[in-house]
């Protein structure tokens, strides 16, 4: 909410004896023209106004009461009196109150009028809020800046940005100057809206009429962050703010780092780590996540931990997204093992002999560099958060890409085990699947490819985690490894009936896609009609209907796209079907 003129007249100072005597009154409840009988002299118009004035958020009910009580003392209430009873109100959050207050007002002014409209604004009516501030002039009230800023803050935050920058733009107009807090309530609809190449053009313009503040390159960068081509543009609006020597606070810093992230700026988030320390500037959590973020896009894991050890020294709690972070960073960078490590962090993050290691830890956080005392991914591991079910999601991913399908089973069987395990969900599931579909072809490949039929038997006897097509995607993968083809096959036809009348599920990021590309609808009539042939030529030569039925292998087609998987099944269980009747016709 932009400041209204109450922020200068209305701030709140220490009462005297008699506004105090008169505050402690109308605290209770039932306080009225009576009670006033018990101060001599009767109070004023003035300490009226300081009593409302002197009320915290929890007693925004005593300022209605010495408003409603004011002309039982011979003292009607001004614009004054009334706007600083709104601004109790909004202090104790009664939004409504606040608008209520407006409505019954015998007098107005544009401070009444435009904490009405920042009143509006919090119950997110902005159409009530532009209506208030067009029906200024009828009253013979002239808006001002704080009026504008705060009708554009309430479209802003409806995501109406368009309506922000048409309200900025009729301001000269209508005769009022735009300041700082309009353009910067118009950039931050600008950044709600994802909008980056407007708000890059306001901050421009507002350049030419005064010099943008901390707040206005923070909310630029923040809106080049939601549009991934727009990182040089971010780049280039902090440049700007740091050559106009603007000082950039742990906004700036979380707003342009969320931009090295999301572009997978890992040298950058580095870079900018080392100035925010020379700048003086104290990180917070979310500065930190984002920087760690950077550095899992690459598979940066020993930065990423290294940034995780440090936050324990500047004395900052890690969260889950930056453990999870730095999971992801391991995964990426092929790291399971200590993805693992980190993970056993998280679910002894309560106990004492963690914390016994933190003085152990102490040279290695200050050097950056391991120590025969303690490890990075101890030390990083000093500040861990509970373990949750995404944490876990991510160590398995982490198997999977490193093929570890045993010690994905594992931690799945421990999550389904221990009670301070959370229960498996579907990404963990998939991940396992995947881990055991990636087993390298041969024989070594049968034991994961059993696993992943206990786990799918688990998944459809169950019922707590439904499979999806991923699921089934690389339990056929596990078969394919182990030259069980119709195992496979079978795995697509029990999907189907396990789907059959289910109500469809929520995508989840898994560790892989089905599909590389989407096909046109005649490369889908193609395939399908590859299908059909080719498992009616099985059908055929002996491969039992019940394996996989017509009606499941189209459903795999149209519905679930795993067309190319079971091509590749029928193509490869028609081959063994040829090469096992080579092999019992061929002469002895």
């Amino acid at each position: 909410m932009a400041p209204s003129r109450t922020a200068s007249r209305g701030a709140r100072k220490p009462p005297d004896k008699r506004t105090a005597a008169l505050l402690a009154l109308a605290l209770d409840q039932n306080f009225g023209p009576l009670a006033l009988q018990q101060l001599e002299p009767a109070p004023s118009r003035t300490v009226f106004q300081r009593a409302i004035q002197s009320t915290s958020g929890s007693q925004w009910a005593a300022a209605l009461r010495l408003l409603e009580t004011m002309p039982e003392a011979g003292h009607e209430p001004t614009a004054y009196s009334y706007n600083l009873a709104q601004t109790a109100c909004m202090r104790g959050g009664q939004w409504r109150s606040a608008i209520e207050l407006f409505e019954s007002a015998a007098v107005r002014d544009v401070a009444t009028f435009s904490t009405a409209i920042a009143a509006h604004s919090k119950l997110g009516d902005a159409d009530k809020a532009i209506e208030t501030l067009r029906a200024m002039p009828a009253a013979g009230v002239r808006p001002n800046e704080f009026s504008y800023a705060t009708t554009i803050s309430a479209v802003g935050a409806a995501g109406r940005w368009r309506d922000a920058l048409s309200l900025l733009n009729e301001m000269p107009r209508a005769g009022v100057r735009a300041n700082s807090y309009c353009y910067n309530a118009a950039l931050a609809a600008l950044d709600r809206g994802g909008q980056a190449a407007e708000a890059v053009r306001l901050l421009d313009r507002m350049a030419g009429a005064m010099a943008p503040d901390v707040i206005s390159y923070t909310s630029a960068i923040s809106s080049c962050t939601r549009v991934p081509s727009m990182f040089g543009a971010a780049m280039g609006v902090w440049e700007r703010m740091r050559a106009a020597e603007c000082p950039p606070n742990a906004y700036a810093y979380s707003a342009v780092l969320t931009a090295c992230e999301r572009a997978g700026a890992w040298e950058e988030a580095l870079l900018l780590m080392g100035d925010m320390k020379r700048d003086q500037v104290r990180p917070n959590r979310h500065v930190f996540a984002s920087a760690i973020g950077a550095c899992a896009s690459q598979g940066r894991w020993s930065d990423a931990l290294r940034l995780l050890a440090r936050m324990r020294v500047e004395g900052i709690a890690a969260d889950e997204v930056c453990f999870v972070a730095a999971l992801n960073a391991c995964a990426r960078g092929r790291e399971w093992r200590k993805a693992l490590d980190l993970l056993e962090a998280m679910e002894r993050s309560a106990d004492e002999e963690a914390e016994a290691m933190v003085t152990l830890g102490e040279p290695l956080l200050k050097t950056g560099a391991p120590t025969p005392m303690l490890t990075l991914t101890e030390a990083a591991a000093l500040n861990a958060p509970p373990a949750t079910v995404r944490a876990y999601g991510v160590a398995l991913s982490a198997m999977h890409k490193c093929s570890q399908w045993e010690a994905a089973v594992a931690l799945l069987r421990r999550m389904q085990t221990e009670e301070r395990c959370p229960p498996p969900n579907l990404l963990c599931f998939t991940s396992a699947l995947a881990a055991c579909g990636a087993a390298v072809w041969g024989r070594g490949a049968v034991a994961p490819a059993r696993q992943a039929l206990a786990l799918w038997a688990e998944m459809l006897d169950e019922s707590t985690v439904v499979p999806d097509a991923l699921c089934a995607s690389y339990v056929a993968d596990a078969c394919a490894s182990a030259g069980q083809w119709r195992a496979g096959l079978k795995v697509f036809d029990d999907f189907h009936r396990a789907r059959e009348g289910a109500a469809p599920q929520e995508a989840e990021v898994g560790p892989g896609e089905m599909q590389s590309e989407e096909l046109t609808p005649r490369q889908e009539n193609a395939q399908l009609n590859e299908v059909c042939s080719l498992l009616d030529g099985l059908n055929r030569r002996g491969v039992p209907r019940e394996t996989l039925s017509m009606e499941a292998a189209i459903a795999c087609c149209e519905q679930y796209a795993l067309g190319d998987r079971l091509v590749e099944m029928l193509k490869r269980e028609d081959t063994q079907i040829t090469e096992d009747l080579f092999v019992r016709k061929k002469p002895r």
